[in-house]
């Protein structure tokens, strides 16, 4: 039986879309692939229930609007509005912070650095930008181009290492105990 990986992959969970109500549900099922704690799982569970429900009533509401025109303003019913309300509530309030614990190390849930409307994980750019040992934090050791962490000589003291090729690919080496496991890779 194959496990679940304890963080989300790297890229895009929604995208061409900043709204709420299509991110919860692409944000839940991203989180669905990864070995959440049994609370952060409880959560998420509770969470898509009342997505499921509010779903369902908003559908609900929006039918009974439509046999009545005169109910509908600019194409959405008062009940669709507070649907997207109480999404976007759920979203910034408890599901983003949740999902963020489960970022691999140095990287980040949030908008891509160069289009808003993607929404997924990224590697932070200040540590692929920064070219200077240690300088970043002081935990993440800079390899030379192409190399491995087991080819260079790295301190005791540095948890991580990461290797930029020369064509701006990345790939981020956790130190466990004398052996280096890959986090995550940009190729």
């Amino acid at each position: 039986m194959r496990t679940k990986p304890r963080t989300l992959e790297l890229g895009t969970i929604s995208h061409g879309t900043a709204r709420a109500d299509d991110i919860v549900p692409a944000l839940l099922a991203a989180l669905d692939h990864v070995a959440l704690s049994a609370e952060d799982r409880r959560m998420c569970n509770e969470l898509q229930r009342d997505l499921d429900a509010w779903s369902d009533t908003a559908s609900e509401s929006d039918d009974a609007d439509s046999s009545n025109p005169g109910t509908i303003i600019a194409g959405c019913s008062p009940r669709s509005d507070e649907l997207a309300c109480e999404i976007e509530a759920m979203l910034y309030e408890t599901l983003m912070p949740l999902a963020e614990c489960y970022a691999p190390d140095y990287c980040y849930l949030g908008s891509h650095p160069g289009d808003g409307s993607d929404i997924g994980v990224w590697p932070c750019e200040e540590i692929l930008d920064d070219t200077r040992q240690g300088s970043y934090d002081g935990d993440c050791w800079r390899l030379q181009a192409n190399n491995h962490p087991d080819e260079e000589s790295i301190p005791a003291d540095m948890s991580h290492a990461l290797r930029v090729t020369d064509h701006g690919n990345a790939t981020l080496y956790r130190r466990s105990g004398s052996r280096w496991t890959e986090c995550w890779s940009t190729v």
